[in-house]
């Protein structure tokens, strides 16, 4: 039996309390981000596949963080993009595997931008589930991509890495 005041026992039951809230926002945790993994690759399964009731393989996770923008000293800017990357995508570019097999979905890549605004490099981020679609997203960018580099606060341009957040390939109804 635990011997002291009040203010003791007060204690150890806050602490205790304190413990329970941390196990059950862990297991929370743990849930929540099972059920969105799963949602995932429900929402990237081929469209065909989904109609004709058939199972899809589950989306590839990426494990990697996205990278972070380069750090800039006070008054530097980030690149922007020269026009709407938008305009880089269309579905003229859909690829004819990804078409044949129904697949459609969102892809996440980080691109560096070099001194002169062009892409110097392309990396998939986040997974369309699609080997075709994600490799075309990065070709298209890099070839069609252009930016307002970086600059420092003296106004110089620098490199960068700057992500775009989510091409979407959807196939024509």
């Amino acid at each position: 039996m635990l011997v002291g005041d009040g203010n003791s026992v007060k204690t150890i039951t806050i602490v205790l309390l304190c413990v329970l809230l941390l196990v059950e926002g862990v297991i929370f945790y743990r849930i929540a981000r099972d059920n969105f993994d799963s949602g995932l690759a429900r929402e990237v399964a081929p469209r065909a596949a989904r109609a004709k009731g058939e199972t899809v393989p589950m989306a590839r996770r990426i494990d990697r963080p996205l990278p972070r923008p380069s750090a800039l000293p006070a008054g530097g800017s980030q690149a922007t993009p020269a026009e709407s990357p938008g305009l880089w995508f269309s579905n003229d570019d859909y690829p004819a595997e990804a078409r044949r097999h129904g697949e459609e979905g969102r892809v996440v890549i980080a691109l560096d931008i070099g001194v002169d605004g062009r892409v110097r490099a392309c990396r998939v981020t986040g997974s369309s589930g699609s080997a075709s679609l994600d490799a075309t997203t990065c070709a298209l960018a890099s070839r069609r991509g252009r930016y307002n580099p970086a600059r420092s606060a003296t106004g110089t341009p620098i490199a960068s890495t700057v992500v775009l957040p989510g091409v979407r390939w959807r196939l024509e109804e």
